[in-house]
Parts: C-alpha cells; structure tokens; sequence
C-alpha cells in the first residue's frame, strides 16, 4: 500500500491560548449590548460586559476579573481620531517602565475581521515581567473606540478580548 501523505495544515498564527479565542468554532459567541454607550459587542463565553462609570465599560474575564478590557466609546464631534490616539499614546507612556511602550501588531486580528468601516486604528503594548496592557484605539462612523486589555502571560487571553473588542458596532 501507499504511504500516507499528511498535509502539513495551513500556516496559523501562533495562538496563546487556544481554548479562549473568539474565533474559535467551537465557542460560540455572546451579543451584548452598552445602552449607555450606544454599541453592541460578540464576545465568547465565560465573559461579562459591565458599564464601569460613564463613559467606560469593562468586559470582564470571569475566572479571573482582574483581566478585563475597558472600552471607552467617544463620538467624533467631542474628539478626533488624533487627539484621542494621542491620549492613548500619553496614557501607556505614564504606565510604562521608562516611558516606553511598543507598538502592538493589529493586522493579523484586522485580516480575519470583515471590518471595512474602520477608518483608522493604532495599537500600543506595554510589557511587564508577568503582565500586559494593549490599547487599541480606532475609529467607525462617528465613533471612536478606545480598548485598554488587561492581561497576564499566565492566562493569555488578549487575543479573545481583541477578537471581542472588534466586533463593537
């Protein structure tokens, strides 16, 4: 007989845990709605969307909320894209060790999103010995969405919270 030939699968991007991305088939995703914020949201189980203060909701990781993802909704008649990028850019330099944060690579979560009305977006990371702060600032409509994930490299969840945070409509 033939020898087997096995197809090497498709070149995926690196998961850090695979067991709570969103684009995962096996776990469906959750709509939720901020009626304060005026968006709606999927995202996977085992999280909660809360309204935090005005202005600010979190969606929390409910086995550990310490991880957690802000997101702040700002029409564009109050600020623009580029002053509220540039708030985001102040912020994560304040949190950051020396002032310095990296750039956060957005594509790979923007090329498995059908997402042609974002108008613009930029990503930042801040990297601790055993945690992680990613923003995600980007703009649709009239709106401009501001995503602060809070993450540990135990847990790894950011790749879930960014899938989640680019389905806000």
């Amino acid at each position: 007989p033939e020898p087997v030939v096995e197809k090497p699968p498709a070149e995926e991007p690196v998961i850090e845990n695979p067991t709570v991305v969103a684009s995962n088939p096996e776990k469906p995703l959750i709509s939720a709605s901020s009626t304060a914020l005026n968006y709606t949201m999927q995202h996977p189980e085992g999280y909660t969307l809360i309204e935090e203060e005005p202005g600010k909701d979190m969606l929390f990781y409910n086995e550990n909320d310490a991880l957690s993802m802000r997101i702040e909704v700002v029409n564009t008649a109050e600020a623009s894209f580029e002053e509220i990028n540039e708030a985001t850019k102040q912020s994560m330099a304040s949190i950051a060790p020396n002032n310095t944060y990296e750039l956060f690579n957005i594509s790979t979560y923007l090329d498995k999103t059908n997402r042609t009305d974002i108008k613009a977006i930029a990503s930042y990371i801040v990297q601790y010995e055993s945690d992680k702060v990613t923003s995600i600032v980007y703009e649709i409509e009239s709106k401009v969405i501001v995503l602060t994930i809070f993450d540990d490299y135990i847990t790894g969840i950011t790749d879930a919270f960014v899938t989640a945070g680019l389905t806000i409509k």
